[in-house]
């Protein structure tokens, strides 16, 4: 859910971090919304994404596990649901591609977890 949340909001952000403000905007805007796009844009695929990297290859305890999951869960909640809603038009170009790199993500978690498996049985 973090890898395919993750990607989803670097391409829904990424409009936000090069469209820039219009010329009809006031200057409160260009001093609050600017730098608070390039923060959304640069953080949260970073929580989404990263937290679910960690989460599979960093030896951490339980509780530490749970309570980065919650955050990775909760980063990704939007651009998951966004995604359904995309992915649920028919007009969708995405329509043809989401469902093959979810396949691949699954299939790299779980032969992932396979090797982390073997490596502990030695």
């Amino acid at each position: 859910m973090g890898l395919v949340g993750g990607a989803y909001q670097i391409q829904l952000l990424l409009p936000l971090l090069f469209a820039g403000p219009s010329s009809a905007d006031g200057p409160s805007q260009l001093i609050l919304l600017v730098p608070f796009g390039i923060v959304l844009a640069a953080a949260l695929p970073i929580i989404s994404m990263g937290g679910a990297v960690s989460l599979l290859i960093l030896p951490m305890r339980d509780e530490q596990r749970g309570i980065l999951a919650f955050f990775v869960m909760l980063s990704s909640l939007f651009p998951i649901l966004a995604l359904a809603l995309n992915l649920s038009s028919f007009s969708s170009s995405l329509l043809a591609v989401w469902p093959f790199l979810t396949f691949a993500m699954v299939w790299a978690v779980l032969i992932s977890m396979v090797g982390k498996a073997l490596r502990t049985t030695n």
